[in-house]
């Protein structure tokens, strides 16, 4: 059955397909061949508004109607789901893909007048094989718009898009979007450890901040509003991570010869955004390393600047408590017992340096409560009592007159950890054993007796389950287990 609109037939000359053409591209390449400049009526006869191009054109349908093979349009095009868009097996947020504008290189064009999909991301801003900028804009002067486009290759005037003047400044640099697009096609590269980890979406908001704070780190001068911007910007960062750490460095060494008067503390030092995101979200072994590095040749260089002076900005105990999802005042509490040298300054100074303000992100934002940490460990909720009144699994805080009763999101692989270490490879391979939570329902004892045996070295650690979580990879002899005549429940 034909995926077309009643009465309508597939036109009759086949355009040439590259696998890197996605849906909207390939409709009017499609209309350049067989009826010029018809790629407006072709968007409507196929029930799409132009306004929506990207977004209300299915590849299937496009594919049928310009007799090329579908599944390569589809793995061209772009799947938008919320605020994710899924392109040629990469993520990327919805807020990176251009709908409406739209640039290309006039080189590439030359070549096949095909356009690539890549064009379409706001923050791909050259092409690395020509070594030229992107363009945006006819020779004329026209900005060009899909919802406008009555030809991939030609401009409403009459220019040929092959023709604009290629843009190469003296500072382009195209390592970023050259490994963007070598992880777009599988191509081979040279690994970048730090991003390769990542997914697309968090490669571009890495890249993006690393190069603000390397080029504006007080967010003074809108590099992310032009096309060029946007390209410096990139580049910057990009080469700041695969240089780690000689570029942060000399950004640092310049900041304090020219800016030192906005580095009196408490005030923000460098931008809002690189300091939320380099103490919160998920940890990184990127973050961790900037992190120290900033430290380090702060307190080596920068005068007068102690162990918690760091150049990157400090956050107030009301921002700490926003980011925490926690109140400021318990906060306080947690910083006195839990880290005390982190609170060296009184609290009418409100200053919780970025190194702190990551480790409360990471254990109080991101706290757990006890029947998360039973799901964890892969026990009864009962069991938790014995092994917290044992001291086997430590509350956050526990202050005097106070309780917080969370838990830090470590707390049960931790405890696991602790156990791993002390299996005997040298076990006995015909005794009878079983994880530890299996075991101390048949004993009818509390775990917490098993792992307190363990630890006393009363008892061994027989084997580990590898495909358990939690207390569930301990293998205990059950036997051995039950001649210790533990007390049971």
């Amino acid at each position: 059955m034909s995926l077309l609109p009643r009465g309508q037939a597939p036109l009759p000359l086949r355009p040439s397909q590259e696998p890197y053409e996605p849906a909207h591209a390939m409709l009017v390449k499609a209309a350049d061949l067989n009826v010029p400049g018809a790629a407006n009526y072709f968007r409507g006869l196929l029930g799409s508004d132009s306004g929506r191009l990207v977004t209300s054109i299915d590849p299937k349908v496009v594919a049928r109607f310009c007799r090329v093979d579908a599944d390569v349009l589809a793995h061209a095009s772009p799947v938008f789901e919320g605020v994710i868009v899924s392109l040629m097996g990469q993520r990327f947020r919805r807020r990176d893909y251009a709908i409406s504008e739209r640039r290309w290189c006039p080189s590439c064009l030359a070549e096949n007048g095909s356009h690539r999909t890549w064009w379409d991301l706001t923050h791909v801003t050259s092409c690395p094989r020509h070594g030229m900028l992107l363009h945006d804009a006819c020779a004329c002067g026209a900005k060009t718009r899909w919802a406008r486009s009555a030809s991939l290759v030609a401009c409403r005037c009459g220019r040929w898009l092959k023709d604009t003047p290629a843009k190469r400044p003296a500072w382009i640099d195209c390592g970023f979007d050259s490994y963007l697009i070598d992880r777009f096609l599988g191509h081979a590269r040279r690994p970048v450890p730090w991003l390769d980890e990542l997914p697309m979406f968090d490669v571009i908001d890495t890249v993006r901040i690393v190069g603000e704070f390397v080029l504006d780190p007080f967010q003074e001068k809108g590099f992310a509003n032009t096309v060029e911007g946007r390209h410096q910007l990139m580049a910057a960062g990009f080469r700041t991570i695969t240089e780690f750490p000689t570029t942060i460095e000399a950004t640092l060494a310049g900041i304090y010869s020219t800016r030192s008067q906005k580095l009196q503390a408490p005030h923000r030092m460098h931008s809002k955004e690189f300091r939320v995101w380099l103490t919160t979200g998920d940890e990184t072994p990127m973050k961790k390393t900037i992190r120290r590095a900033i430290r380090r040749w702060t307190i080596r260089h920068a005068p007068g600047i102690g162990g918690y002076d760091v150049p990157y900005g400090y956050f107030a105990l009301r921002h700490a408590g926003y980011l925490c999802d926690y109140s400021p005042d318990a906060l306080l509490v947690v910083l006195r017992h839990k880290r005390p040298k982190a609170w060296n300054q009184p609290v009418g100074m409100e200053r919780i340096d970025p190194e702190t303000m990551a480790w409360l992100v990471r254990h109080v934002g991101g706290r757990i409560g006890e029947e998360h940490v039973a799901a964890e460990l892969d026990v009864a909720y009962r069991e938790l009592t014995p092994l917290r009144r044992d001291g086997l699994i430590d509350t956050f805080v526990r202050a005097t007159g106070a309780v917080y009763g969370f838990f830090s999101p470590d707390e049960p692989d931790r405890l696991v950890r602790k156990l791993l270490k002390l299996r005997d490879g040298d076990f006995a391979t015909d005794a009878r054993t079983m994880p530890m939570p299996v075991a101390a329902r048949e004993l009818n004892v509390p775990v917490a007796k098993l792992i307190n045996a363990i630890f006393e070295g009363r008892l061994r650690v027989a084997g580990t389950s590898k495909r358990a979580t939690g207390l569930s990879r301990i293998r205990i002899d059950l036997d051995a287990a039950a001649e210790l005549s533990l007390p049971s429940w």
